[in-house]
């Protein structure tokens, strides 16, 4: 692999990520099946709202308008500012030094 390929992986690389909407935040008798995809490391969690949005809509509470996300990981809330891959290598750092 040439180092211009190894670039092009790297900025093209994506992580794969599962959504969960919050046991306080449903409002259907059934609960919804978690939202699995591959998110972009270079983009930021507001550009990949949509289809996450759209598969919770039917459980969720009515939506006023286009209201914002809450977006957390194991209780922490996860920087809408920062790209995605970072936000990944700053969990997956903490992760693995809590072993």
């Amino acid at each position: 692999m040439s180092s211009h390929e190894a670039r092009l992986e790297v900025w093209q690389g994506e992580i794969p990520a599962v959504f969960d909407l919050a046991p306080e935040e449903v409002a259907s008798l059934e609960r919804p099946i978690p939202f699995h995809m591959c998110l972009p490391r270079q983009s930021l969690l507001p550009f990949v709202t949509q289809p996450v949005r759209q598969h919770f809509l039917p459980f969720a509470p009515p939506l006023v308008g286009d209201s914002e996300m809450w977006f957390e990981f194991e209780g922490a809330p996860l920087h809408w500012q920062l790209p995605i891959g970072v936000l990944f290598d700053l969990l997956a750092g903490a992760e693995a030094s809590e072993r």
